[in-house]
């Protein structure tokens, strides 16, 4: 199993390389990592860091034009865990929008 550090490294390269389906496939895995018992608070942890996620909004609409609008979540209060989980959801979504366009 890789580390949450791998897979956002790996999730970068795919977004660098302008290549959507790639980047994909790498936060579907980074969603799956967010589940497991003994390293998903480290996933949950980092991607709910503020300097974190504004690199992941930078890279995704610098690489593939993705408005960083479109991975805008609602405002509201929500547990750490329950923020992590929707910033990944937006940003899968977003690229599967990317995708099909």
């Amino acid at each position: 199993m890789t580390t949450h550090i791998e897979n956002i490294d790996e999730f970068l390269k795919c977004v660098s390389a302008k290549d959507a389906a790639g980047a994909l496939r790498q936060i579907e895995v980074y969603k799956e990592g967010m589940k497991s018992v003994t390293q998903g608070a480290l996933y949950v942890s980092w991607i709910t860091e503020p300097a974190n996620l504004a690199t992941l909004h930078r890279e995704l609409s610098q690489h593939l034009g993705i408005p960083q609008r479109a991975m805008a979540i609602m405002r509201r209060p929500m547990s750490r865990v329950q923020k992590a989980v929707s910033f990944v959801q937006a940003i899968e979504g977003a690229l599967k929008r990317v995708i099909n366009a």
